[in-house]
């Protein structure tokens, strides 16, 4: 997963002296088309939504007992990831279509496991986090993100993500 979206670290690489716009999209995950040409931008963040809610789900799915450890990931590292993407320097687009799609996966679990906190975690995201987004990125995917926090800042709640199996269902 990592390999195929390197914002699930959190890292944002920064683009090296002397590479080419192409191949620093190369290092954050763009892929070639059979044409030989970079993907277009949508597809891309298309691509990394699904990834991001892939990784999101793997962290909340409760395993099979007999095939060993009941969770492949643990909720921290939902946290972790959250607590770090928004101290790294935001890109684009892909920072608030990623911070995005793990809220809505895990946002639920989070705020039952994390309380307060969370809430915490939140409301830095709407009032430091987001103006320095906004420096960055003026798209649908920040005004998005913007609208899904004060949302979930009003209703003081989040829908558990759709799908999820019951505890004990394996």
């Amino acid at each position: 997963m990592y390999k195929e979206s390197p914002f699930l670290v959190p890292y944002v690489i920064p683009q090296q002296q002397g590479q080419t716009p192409e191949q620093y999209l190369k290092t954050i995950g763009y892929r070639l088309t059979d044409k030989n040409e970079l993907e277009k931008p949508d597809i891309y963040l298309k691509r990394q939504t699904g990834i991001a809610r892939l990784y999101a789900a793997v962290i909340i799915s409760q395993g099979r007992k007999a095939a060993g450890p009941d969770e492949c990931f643990e909720l921290n590292e939902g946290w972790l990831w959250l607590a770090h993407m928004v101290h790294v320097k935001p890109l684009p687009d892909i920072s608030a279509t990623m911070i995005m799609e793990i809220l809505q996966t895990l946002g639920f679990e989070l705020w039952r496991t994390y309380g307060k906190q969370f809430v915490k975690l939140l409301l830095y995201i709407q009032n430091i986090y987001m103006p320095q987004l906004a420096a960055y990125d003026e798209g649908g995917p920040k005004t998005r993100l913007e609208m899904l926090l004060a949302k979930f800042l009003r209703e003081r709640q989040i829908a558990q993500a759709v799908g999820v199996l019951p505890p004990g269902f394996w």
